[in-house]
This record gives C-alpha cells, structure tokens and sequence, in this order.
C-alpha cells in the first residue's frame, strides 16, 4: 500500500521552541503572530516566559539577533524594565526591531520624545515604515501634539491603512482633538466612534480598539456595555493596566468593592508605583466596612457669587462626580457646606476623590464645612499677596496677570488650560502636584513653570 506522504505534516512545532531555535524565523510578522497567541491563551503565555527563561540564562552567549529577540519577548510579556536593558543602544546594529522595540518601551515609560527618535532611527533601518508611522502618530498624541499626530496618520498609505491599529489611532486622535479643540481641525464625537468602530470590527480582540469603546461606552453612560468591554480586555495578556483602573471604578459603583480591590492588585503587581491604583485600592477596601449616612441638607445660594459656579464645570472623575449627583451636590456652595466627615460617609466617596474636591475648592479659595462666605473675604488679592510674601500695593496687578504672560510652551499652556487656570493667582495657588496629575503634563512642563514663575515674578507654586 503506498503511503500519500503530502496528506502527512510534521507535528507544529511549540511557541517555545519557535523561540529559542536559533534558525526560527523571527520577524515583524512573526512577532505579531506570538502577541496574538499570548493575548488569548494562558498556556502560550506561560510558554513565552519558558522560552524567556532558557534565553536569559544563557544570555552571555547570544549572538546579537538572539539578544534582539529575548529584548522583544520580554516586551511582548510586559517586562519594560528587562526589555529596556536588553534591548540596548548598542545591539541597533543587529536588527531594525532593536530601535522599534526600544521606541515602544520609552512609549509604555512615558518617554515620548525618546520614542520618536526611535521610531525615526528604526525606520531609516529598515523597518516597515507603516508601523513605525504609527509609532510616531502614538507618541505624538501621548505628548500632547495631537494635530502632529494626525499629520502622521495623514502620511500613511497601504496595506497600512486599513489595520486595526490604523483604525484604532484614528479614533484616539480624534478624541484628542474633540477634547482639545486645536484650531483647524473641526472634529465630531460620530467621527470618533466611526474609527472605533472599525478598529472593532476588524479584530473584536484587539487591545486598543476593546479600550476605546469601553471608554466611549462609559463616558456616554452604557455602564453596562462598558463594563463587558473591559472584563474582555482584562483577560488578555499582558495586562492593560488603564482597563483594571476603570473597570475597577465601575465595580465600584456597583458596590461590588472586593472585585474592585482585586482589579487595583492586579495593577500593582504589574506596576507597584501606580498612584491610582495606590490610592483607589484603599478607597475600596475602606469601602467594605463603611456604611452610609444620611448627608446635610443641600445649601443653596441666593448671592451671585462664585458658591453658584456649577461643580459639573469642574474636571472631576466620573466616581467622584457620579457621588456628588447622588448627593444632590451641584454647587459649589453646596459642597462647601458639607464637611470632610459627611463626604466620606458618602457610598463610593473615599480619599482620593476628597483629594478632588478640596483640590478644585482651594482653587476657588473655599473650604469644605466652612459654609457661605463673602467674595471679599476670599478672595481679596491683598490676602492672597501677603499668603505668597509679595507687596500687598503690588499683588492685584500680579495676581491678576495671565498666564500668557509666561510664555510657556504649547504644551505647558495646555496643561493649564484643561486645569481652567488662567491667572498667576490661580497658578500660584495650585500644587505640584496637582499639576502633575493633569493629562500629558511631566516633570519637564513643572520645571518650567517654576523657572518662570520665579524668575519673572519670584513667585512659587503652593506648599513650595
């Protein structure tokens, strides 16, 4: 009997052993293939730190590709810190992916000048210039320079245009010039959620695209939608860490604290400096032994001051601005009559989001528990001057200067503009770090606001 040999095929090799065979094939495509194996399997991840595991004890002896590769693997399992190391300057040389791989790390850490440096630089190698278009149009949005995004993604052609990721950073962009509103882009919420759309549609799995949905979901109130949306993205590999945060938040609502806490773990153990994580986990596992007590009754203003401004005008969370309305609290005349005591008895109302409050109330120069107070008494600039050690003759005319007067970056302004901070009062009466936890500011837009508010004025921000 003759035996068909075409109807017979050798056994596919493990995803181990197409990582650490030497002659394996290891490219764009086959790295997008062992991200797609990992995202859904449990085993295939754990067979990736296997073959992890064998590379770096024997990591020494790697010929340069080979160090290449256990750079990338470590990446795809979310070790940036090992990845980062191994995926040196000096092994650049050796493969285009090195200075892609790199790109993406300082992406994940933050770095996004660095990460366009390196998308450049692995361009010019050699890598697919799609992707690393791509990479640019990411790390120009996390920067804050979403228009330079855009112009990117307006640069791709091809196969690349019609890819998940295509879709996916189209949308993201979109959102960022909704928010933003750069002047000469004239951008719809139906825009956005077409692209998100589409990024769904072509892979129902991928990460950014689940993301994005979960996130428009939510912000248009589809608690229920969104919620599925992200328990999906959870279950991925390796963990998306923004994802545990909210879905974390939406357990929250639903008083469901002990899922909640466990979401927030699952961030710490990937990132043990996430502050959200630090802050909300504590707020949840306060949360199982509070109980709710009755609130104050709400004020209301019968002056025309600033206790009539809208506390729904203010940049809040949505956990703390969903406690609020159940509160019946719209005002900031209302909040400012509650005290610190009744807020935290408050279902779902922990520390961080007490932080919130006091934070946009000390920026209106009120206090929680302290009641109706006159404008004067407030907000008087001779007091303002005399809390910041400058002439009281000359604090008005300080005070009461714009920020434009600094002549910050584009970037800086920004900050301060989605912080509604529009005079060197203002300025000078916020924190460091409540600067820092606005979106895309760092530590380089804070060293320069302080220059320049010490240099022009020698004014420092509050507490410094």
């Amino acid at each position: 009997m003759e035996i068909n040999k075409s109807s017979l095929s050798a056994a596919e090799p493990s995803l181990k052993d197409r990582v650490v065979n030497p002659g394996a094939t290891f490219g764009p495509s086959t790295i997008k293939q062992l991200s797609q194996e990992i995202s859904h399997d449990p085993a295939k991840f754990g067979e990736l730190e296997d073959a992890i595991a064998e590379l770096t004890a024997k990591q020494a002896e790697l010929s340069p590709f080979e160090a290449v590769k256990l750079g990338v693997c470590e990446y795809l399992v979310g070790d940036y810190a090992a990845a980062a190391k191994t995926l040196s300057e000096e092994n650049d040389s050796a493969s285009a992916m090195n200075p892609f791989y790199r790109a993406k790390i300082a992406l994940r850490l933050g770095r996004n000048d660095d990460a366009v440096a390196c998308f450049n630089k692995a361009e010019k190698d050699g890598y697919p210039r799609g992707d690393c278009a791509l990479g640019r149009a990411e790390a120009y949005r996390a920067g804050g320079e979403s228009v330079k995004s855009v112009n990117e993604l307006d640069s791709i052609s091809g196969e690349t245009e019609q890819t998940v990721e295509y879709f996916y950073q189209r949308g993201a962009t979109t959102a960022d010039l909704i928010t933003n509103a750069d002047d000469g882009y004239v951008k719809t919420p139906e825009e956005m959620i077409n692209w998100y759309e589409r990024a769904y549609e072509a892979d129902r799995n991928n990460p950014g695209a689940l993301f994005g949905m979960a996130l428009e979901n939510e912000r248009r109130g589809n608690d229920d939608e969104a919620l599925a949306l992200y328990q999906r993205l959870v279950c991925l590999n390796p963990t998306y860490v923004g994802a545990l945060i909210n879905l974390g938040l939406l357990y929250e609502d639903r008083e469901n604290y002990e899922e909640a806490v466990n979401c927030y773990k699952r961030v710490l153990d990937t990132d043990p400096t996430n502050v959200k994580a630090q802050m909300y986990i504590k707020d949840a596992e306060a949360s199982l032994n509070r109980g709710r007590t009755p609130g104050r009754q709400r004020y209301t203003s019968t002056a025309k001051s600033i206790y009539d401004k809208q506390v729904s005008d203010y940049e809040l969370s949505a956990r703390a601005r969903k406690a609020l309305q159940a509160m019946g609290i719209e005002t900031l005349g209302d909040l400012c009559s509650h005290t610190e005591k009744e807020l935290l008895a408050t279902k779902n109302f922990g520390d961080s989001s007490l932080e919130e409050i006091k934070r946009i109330l000390d920026d209106a120069g009120l206090r929680l528990g302290t009641g109706p107070q006159t404008e004067e008494a407030e907000f008087g600039f001779d007091a303002d001057a005399a809390e910041i050690g400058i002439d009281a003759a000359s604090g008005d005319s300080i005070l009461s200067k714009s920020v434009d007067e600094l002549n910050l970056t584009v970037r800086a302004k920004k900050c301060l503009s989605r912080k509604d901070i529009r005079t060197i009062g203002e300025l000078v009466r916020t924190t460091a770090e409540e600067l820092m936890n606005s979106k895309n500011f760092g530590v380089t837009s804070l060293n320069e606001i302080k220059k320049k508010l010490n240099d022009l004025y020698g004014l420092k921000l509050k507490g410094e």
